[in-house]
């Protein structure tokens, strides 16, 4: 697949999955083949809430994920949380911009939905403070949603970071 970088700045969703999570989306770009783009395939970003095994909490999830369409199914990959990806298909130049998308994307679902608990995890192990710059901007946005950071720690065993926002009452 060739790819074009083509950022749409407009929010789309939220949508329900089946699983029970609400998903916003935002297209980062398309393939291209013989400099004519082909839509049928459409790179984008999701950001969701999903259910966990706590009635009262949602985990935060975002990642790239590749979709195709013909004219009876939508396909759409797993999340891909891996920075191959994000290298791949996000201009170094325009990282900001997609962050920024992503905490408007967060901030709509955080008000809509409105849960007791939001859960958010690194994909990778061991990060460094630059690297973890992201997930603080992010729950910056969850807090400003009415929301205070219940937890926060890197776990010993496994080097995956977590955090907890509780709503304020």
């Amino acid at each position: 697949m060739a790819y074009e970088f083509d950022l749409d700045r407009v929010l789309s969703g939220p949508i329900d999955t089946a699983d029970g999570a609400r998903v916003v989306e935002f297209i980062l770009g398309f393939d291209v083949q013989n400099d004519i783009v082909h839509k049928d395939i459409i790179v984008v970003m999701s950001v969701l809430l999903a259910p966990t095994d706590r009635e009262d909490t949602l985990e935060l999830c975002f990642g790239i994920r590749l979709k195709t369409e013909d004219e009876t199914t939508l396909y759409a990959s797993d999340l891909d949380y891996s920075v191959e990806s994000a290298v791949k298909y996000i201009p170094r130049r325009y990282k900001d911009q997609v962050l920024m998308l992503i905490c408007e994307a967060v901030m709509m679902l955080v008000s809509i939905m409105s849960p007791n608990n939001i859960i958010m995890e690194t994909f990778y192990s061991n990060l460094p403070p630059k690297a973890l710059k992201k997930y603080d901007i992010i729950g910056a946005k969850i807090i400003s949603c009415g929301y205070m950071v219940g937890d926060q720690f890197r776990n010993p065993e496994d080097g995956i970071n977590y955090w907890l926002f509780e709503k304020r009452n």
